[in-house]
């Protein structure tokens, strides 16, 4: 059975879920049930979150029951009595904490790396390898190593390169050969790029090469010339209709018609093509409204003669000026793709250099494995067989994570066994990971007819207020898109942001016994009063009693974060925000960095400045590796800094630490390659949970978290629609571009 739970912020997605899984693990005669059932979330904090969860609900249930949120869901359904209840979570406690390893709640991320580590001899990588979380480091190294490795052999590159240099600079763009080049790599590694290039069975190789790449040059160049030449053809012809009536096109109404013939004879047929607007192709429809009306009479007479090339010339243009834009746009994409095999071997090299797998990588690779295998031969290679799947947060799941669960829940479907999948379309904001809300939408059902779908509609978390504030603003909100939208949007928004059952405008229902408490005060001013009214709000809420922990200011960027956090410093109020958690911001990591800076240039001034007044003298340290060095730097920095504020930086040096350790396990012990990594990262520590301070923080990274008070500035800078650039095939078919293959562009 496959069970599919709408239900919005708030409602109990993970009471139910955690439930279920009590449910399951009471209910089966295995004392080991726990061994067969996955619960994946999608983060770390949820992961804790739900584990802390079910062992609390679980001792409540095998000490005192009657305690237990659940204990009505499962006495009498369950169990007859109190006591047997007891004893089968006594047994069940017992058995996860002696064999806590196999307690499956984890990250979906950390799902499937386990997973593939499970197929390591099959990828061809050794069982040690590590996984990559930033691609992009990958990628851009992977760029620099290209090319660094140059030489006046590799001819057939560096033309490529040279004509690419070339092509921007007749498009009138600044070259930048090294950006650009990075950028293009950046997305031909894209999770996007490799789904577009499977659904077409693009040979990357192939069509990718060099020469392939140079023929849909000419032929895009071809298009534009060729369009260009047509469009000066039109223009001549009408200029030759009105020099045969002895009329001028500046003599025509506001010289409609002569200022746009004007653009396109200036036209160089590589800039954008100057625009036809409706008003134009309006009046240039209707001859009657060409000339002033006291003139229209003496023009009459050539209509016939005048009509014809105006109608051609706009004709000409409809007919070329998609082929043309679309020419235009990919011959300033082809250039980048001219380093996709040379970005391949670079990629490839690197990753095995380094015994590392690159996380985006790794769930297509698992796809590929797992596509048309049996299931049974994936559990047998995990070593443990999964019954029941439960997965938080469904809405944020990729299309691609998704392919790699299908077969699995299928194959737990066919056995009889339940699964749960919970979510909130409305909260599915991580697009930058690929995450497709259509999935949780409407796809998954289609894929499993059967599948049960229900619904949470209550809200036991916010008061009456906020419920009825944010109701009212979504059912207008989603109205005004639906407007906007029309017949585009695959599923009506009114229909999203209505109760979980999908009725258009109806809310959730309060579940507080404070219906009529909670306030919402929207304040309208001038952007740059903006911060003065956070601060007023801030002492406000903590005059009335509240703790500065109590409170959360959410930005959209980093860059207006860091201002309000400044800001709100500057006024006295102890804040916690993302510049904060970075390590670079700790006074001990930056000298510890200098220091060791100093141990590899005795001559790196601020380093040596800074070891001569510890008395360390940097030629003589003698260490075996990155950690011990720093182990060592530490303890001198100890005895020379106030233990007090020392202490203070406890959780950035452990942070330090680790981040050590992880670029060690990757690149070794070379003090070059480390401060590179250092300069170019912006490492974070965990907000500690007792911070008793203001939490500024970005609208993502507060998804899933609660705070008594919320204060939401610039809300005007959010953006209603973002247009993302999208891997496509482009449809040439009719068109000049016709019969050049299928290529992905992005």
């Amino acid at each position: 059975m496959i069970k599919i739970l709408k239900a919005s912020a708030g409602s109990g997605k993970t009471f139910q879920l955690a439930k279920t899984y009590i449910r399951l693990l009471l209910q089966d005669p295995d004392p080991q049930a726990y061994r067969h059932i996955l619960a994946v979330t999608f983060t770390n904090k949820a992961t804790e979150e739900m584990k802390s969860r079910i062992l609390k609900e679980l001792h409540l249930l095998s000490t005192d029951p009657g305690k237990s949120q659940y204990y009505s869901d499962f006495v009498p359904s369950l169990f007859p009595s109190a006591d047997m209840l007891k004893a089968k979570a006594q047994n069940v406690l017992l058995g996860i904490l002696h064999d806590y390893g196999a307690f499956a709640v984890s990250t979906i991320d950390r799902f499937f790396q386990q997973t593939l580590k499970a197929f390591s001899r099959e990828i061809g990588q050794f069982a040690s390898y590590q996984v990559e979380l930033d691609k992009e480091s990958l990628v851009t190294e992977s760029v620099d190593r290209i090319l660094d490795a140059l030489t006046e052999d590799d001819k057939s590159l560096l033309n490529w390169l040279s004509d690419s240099m070339m092509d921007q600079l007749e498009q009138g763009n600044k070259p930048n050969l090294e950006g650009s080049l990075t950028d293009m790599a950046k997305r031909l590694k894209s999770d996007e790029h490799r789904t577009v290039i499977e659904e077409h069975g693009i040979d990357e190789r192939k069509t990718y090469s060099k020469e392939n790449l140079s023929k849909m040059k000419k032929r895009f160049r071809d298009v534009m010339i060729a369009f260009s030449k047509e469009m000066k053809v039109a223009v001549n012809m009408v200029e030759d209709a009105f020099r045969q009536c002895g009329v001028s096109p500046s003599d025509t109404s506001r010289n409609f018609l002569g200022s746009v013939l004007d653009k396109f004879a200036a036209w160089d047929g590589k800039s954008d093509v100057p625009k036809l607007t409706s008003s134009f192709r309006q009046k240039a429809g209707n001859f009657d409204s060409w000339f002033r009306s006291a003139e229209q009479p003496r023009y009459a007479c050539h209509e016939s003669i005048l009509v014809p090339p105006v109608a051609n010339f706009v004709q000409t243009h409809d007919n070329g000026i998609k082929a043309y834009n679309t020419a235009k746009t990919l011959l300033g994409q082809v250039n980048g793709l001219g380093i996709a095999a040379e970005l391949y071997d670079a990629f490839q090299d690197l990753l095995k250099e380094k015994n590392v797998l690159s996380i985006d990588d790794s769930n297509m690779i698992l796809k590929n494995i797992i596509d048309g295998s049996d299931t049974p031969f994936i559990y047998e290679k995990l070593g443990v067989r999964f019954e029941h799947f439960l997965l938080d947060e469904f809405q944020d799941t990729s299309r691609v994570q998704w392919e790699n669960f299908r077969p699995l829940i299928a194959n737990s479907n066919a056995g009889g066994f339940e699964n749960l999948l919970v979510g909130d379309v409305k909260q599915s904001i991580y697009r930058w990971r690929g995450s497709d809300w259509k999935l949780m939408a409407k796809e998954v059902g289609e894929q499993f007819p059967r599948a049960e779908e229900d619904s949470l509609d209550g809200n036991w978390r916010s008061l009456g207020n906020i419920v009825e504030f944010n109701t009212s603003f979504f059912r207008h909100a989603a109205s005004e898109l639906d407007r906007l939208y029309g017949d585009k949007a695959p599923i009506p928004v009114s229909v999203i942001y209505g109760n979980s059952e999908g009725k258009e405008g109806e809310g959730q229902l309060v579940m507080s016994e404070e219906e009529s408490k909670g306030c919402v005060e929207a304040i309208f001013c001038g952007g740059d009063e903006q911060d003065g009214f956070i601060l007023k709000t801030i002492r406000k809420v903590l005059d009335s009693g509240a703790r500065p922990g109590d409170i959360a200011v959410l930005v959209r960027r980093n860059e207006e974060g860091s201002n309000i956090a400044a800001f709100l410093m500057e006024n006295g109020i102890d804040v916690v925000s993302d510049d904060s958690l970075g390590l670079k911001s700790s006074s001990v990591v930056r000298k510890l960095v200098s220091l060791i800076s100093s141990v590899k240039n005795p001559d790196d001034t601020i380093g040596s400045y800074l070891a001569r007044n510890a008395g360390i003298d940097a030629s003589g340290i003698v260490y075996h590796s990155l950690p011990d060095l720093c182990e060592q730097l530490v303890r001198i920095i100890r005895n020379n800094e106030d233990e007090a504020s020392f202490d203070e930086e406890t959780l950035y040096i452990q942070a330090f630490m680790d981040y050590v350790q992880d670029h060690v396990a990757m690149n070794g012990n070379s003090l070059d390659p480390f401060l590179k990594a250092w300069d170019g990262d912006d490492p974070k520590i965990s907000s500690p949970a007792d911070m008793d301070a203001v939490r500024v923080i970005t609208i993502h990274k507060a998804k899933g978290l609660e705070f008594p008070y919320v204060i939401f500035p610039y809300s005007e800078k959010v953006e209603l629609f973002r247009s993302d650039k999208t891997w496509t095939v482009p449809s040439v078919k009719g068109t000049p571009l016709e019969g050049m293959g299928d290529v992905a562009f992005d």
